[in-house]
């Protein structure tokens, strides 16, 4: 289910051990920058719920760096490897027919919801309720501009046409996630009050959407709007009115609409159009998503042909966990690449035209890349490995469809490539779970054998592609150990091969089209999703 992020963080203080230069950076922690990063976000929350709130990111980056300065006899290359640190830190610290191409693992459903009146929520304020003041224009301006109604179903594609949105005609949402861009403007006017907010006029038009639970879930809304408009969402159990007064209303909001344990049936999500003081209707382009969270049950939606997306909310190794998976097929694992930024960027944004994207390999200051990489057949880099001294490492590599997840010696690797990169630890091989099997060499980090959020790559014993996340550091969102990980991904997704990638406040899934960054997990960064050095992308 799609989410605010930046929510419910947890920080805690960490310390690191002095060195001096940029490649000792690396490896006197046995960390890459991100894994660094990561580490003011895990160890110890104890002592921040003590303080009573999450250090500021300049609080975090000091307490990482000020030990390095304060030692004695400290020179200027010191300085200038604090520079970089600090530009490293700065950067990152800071879905009415049953949905066709979506299954759920409990198909029982209870009875349609009672009219029992409207959920016990706050509502805040019946009057204007949220409205801003520049959002009212002036009674001189002209209209404002009307963006083009474009974007149905923006996550994938629909397979059936956009009805007008209207009493008679609402536009059905085809499956989870849903996306719209449309406009009010010419809509219907149905309604001018609704029994959860009667003191509140939308006089205006109103759009109508229609969904369909088959089982109880956690709903979530969102509707944005422009300059000069202002719509409101409306959840209603039916379309029903009493001289203007919608009889169903269920919740509504601003912005942001949330309703947990919603009953399996039929419900109707109504976008209408406030009315000022003045009696204009501040009617106008919106753009609209909404989703569900149904706890121990996996969704999945059929994004193409050959790429399905599964998202499952509930527990893992014993806490709450939000899991993402991408399983690519056919021709479509051919045009799979690995692109390197060059630089520091985000997923979301070097996903250009990509159908799907997940963050890459490790990286260190200023997205230097951690690890041999090799891109369009061309070596982009070749590392020595970080302590402790690791004489073989794992890699994924591949031309056109054929991957194999390998071990290689140091001053080695893999023949005849087109994209590859080496990672740790080596999640499972030829099925079987390797994550600690050689704990003393595999996973030597406490990044490692802790709960953080995960980003894997791996090959399912059907030859599919599968690309994972795992969401941490939140709450519902513990995160998994790499040995949790690994006996998880071989018991439960009969997963093959795998190797984890950088994760932390790294990890982070682009599907385009699917949320309004087209981010599907929540990152655990601070500041939201991290820029990094490299990502695996499919077309």
């Amino acid at each position: 289910m799609y989410r605010p992020r930046h929510t419910d963080q947890i920080w805690g203080p960490f310390g690191l051990t002095y060195c001096i230069g940029l490649t000792m950076l690396i490896s006197c922690a046995g960390l890459d920058a991100g894994e660094l990063m990561d580490m003011a976000s895990e160890d110890a929350a104890s002592e921040s719920m003590a303080d009573g709130a999450p250090p500021s990111s300049i609080d975090m980056r000091t307490r990482v760096l000020d030990s390095s300065l304060e030692r004695p006899g400290r020179d200027s290359s010191v300085e200038e490897t604090y520079d970089g640190m600090v530009e490293q830190l700065d950067l990152a610290i800071g879905d009415a027919m049953p949905p066709a191409n979506m299954e759920f693992s409990d198909s029982s459903a209870p009875p349609p919801p009672v009219d029992s009146g409207p959920l016990d929520l706050d509502l805040g304020p019946m009057e204007d309720p949220d409205a801003n003041p520049v959002d009212i224009p002036d009674m001189n301006d002209v209209d404002p501009a009307e963006a083009e109604s474009t974007g149905y179903n923006l996550c994938a594609n629909a397979s059936v046409d956009r009805a007008p949105g209207h009493y008679d005609a609402p536009i059905i949402s085809p499956f989870f996630p849903f996306r719209d861009q449309h406009t009010t403007r010419d809509g219907d006017r149905r309604f001018q009050r609704y029994n959860c907010a009667p003191d509140t006029p939308e006089n205006g038009p109103e759009r109508i959407y229609q969904f369909t639970l088959e089982t109880p879930a956690d709903f979530f809304a969102r509707v944005r709007d422009g300059n000069g408009v202002d719509v409101d969402l409306h959840l209603l159990r039916h379309l029903d009115q009493d001289n203007g007064m919608a009889t169903g209303c269920l919740a509504r909001a601003h912005e942001d609409l949330v309703v947990d344990d919603l009953q399996a049936g039929t419900y109707w999500l109504v976008i209408d159009s406030w009315t000022n003081g003045d009696g204009v209707d501040l009617d106008g382009a919106f753009s609209l998503e909404f989703d569900i969270s149904i706890r121990n049950a996996w969704r999945r939606s059929q994004i193409s042909n050959d790429v399905e997306w599964s998202r499952y909310d509930g527990l893992i190794d014993g806490e709450s966990q939000s899991v993402n998976v991408v399983r690519v097929s056919g021709d479509r694992k051919a045009e799979m690449v690995i692109q390197h930024h060059r630089g520091c960027q985000r997923v979301s944004d070097a996903a250009g035209d990509a159908l799907i994207g997940i963050n890459g390999g490790y990286f260190g200051v200023n997205c230097s890349v951690v690890g041999d990489l090799v891109v369009g057949g061309q070596v982009i880099s070749r590392s020595a490995p970080t302590t402790p001294p690791l004489e073989m490492r794992p890699w994924v590599s591949w031309r056109r469809d054929a991957l194999e997840f390998a071990w290689y010696p140091n001053d080695s690797q893999p023949n005849d490539i087109e994209f590859g990169l080496s990672s740790h630890p080596m999640l499972a091989q030829n099925g079987l779970a390797q994550a600690a099997v050689q704990p003393e060499e595999q996973v030597y980090s406490a990044i490692d054998w802790a709960r953080n959020p995960r980003s894997v790559m791996a090959q399912a014993d059907d030859g599919d592609v599968l690309l994972i996340t795992i969401d941490g550091r939140s709450a519902g969102r513990a995160g998994l150990s790499t040995p949790a990980l690994a006996d998880w991904l071989v018991e439960t997704l009969d997963v093959r091969d795998a190797v984890n990638l950088d994760g932390g406040g790294s990890t982070t899934l682009y599907i385009r089209g699917c949320s309004a960054d087209g981010v599907v997990n929540t990152p655990s960064d601070n500041q939201g999703e991290r820029a990094v050095a490299t990502g695996v992308f499919v077309p």
